[in-house]
């Protein structure tokens, strides 16, 4: 089976509203001349979130074929959480990577809200409390559900298994994009003391720790 005739079978199950793909999962994992890349947008696991961001998802059905897809070698994976979002809480968001990690895909990328005009999102800054940057990239500050603390506990976290632990959950990239979000964060709070250069100077201290044990 080509590229082509792959792409036109999936093309004819989206306008077939198929539920169950397997045998298209099937045919996919069998195409073993080229690597194959599947992004799936899960966003949170939490019914009540998606639900509030007009969001239809059956996550039976999800992790079902996710954990299909992600039995074939030539398939890399990548899945994405984002953190902000309403009714979504630091528990909940926990819940939902936990949820999320235990797919065991390729990629796991974390992203941090952003609000664009002309989305739905702009209708409900008021009702959720939502503060957030209003520069590019327009990026939460924080809700009445999760506080710009917790946003930075979020990627405080992955910087202690990322050094500390050496046993990260997402990769070089992804977490440098975590860093980025981090000093966006911060640069919209320039009136607060920041903790950016604190945490910088520790990420400088663990990278000469790995080049004095690897060198």
């Amino acid at each position: 089976m080509s590229e082509k005739q792959i792409k036109a079978e999936i093309q004819q199950a989206k306008r077939e509203k198929i539920e169950k793909p397997k045998e298209l999962i099937k045919k996919i994992g069998s195409y073993q001349k080229s690597n194959l890349r599947f992004e799936v947008g899960i966003q949170s696991t939490n019914p009540i979130v998606n639900k509030s961001i007009r969001r239809t998802q059956n996550m039976d059905l999800l992790k079902e074929n996710v954990l299909l897809l992600n039995a074939y070698p030539n398939i890399t994976l990548h899945v994405d959480l984002i953190a902000g979002l309403p009714y979504e809480d630091l528990t909940s968001f926990k819940n939902s990577f936990n949820e999320t990690f235990s797919l065991f895909a390729g990629e796991l990328q974390l992203g941090f809200l952003k609000f664009l005009k002309g989305t739905h999102l702009m209708t409900l800054i008021d009702e959720h409390k939502y503060t957030y940057d209003p520069k590019t990239p327009y990026e939460i500050i924080d809700n009445k559900y999760i506080s710009k603390d917790e946003l930075k506990e979020i990627t405080a976290y992955h910087a202690k298994r990322y050094y500390d632990e050496d046993d990260p959950e997402i990769s070089d990239f992804e977490y440098d994009m975590l860093m980025v979000e981090l000093k966006n964060l911060e640069n919209s709070l320039l009136k607060e003391e920041s903790r950016h250069e604190k945490v910088v100077k520790l990420l400088d201290e663990q990278k000469q720790k790995w080049r004095e044990r690897y060198d």
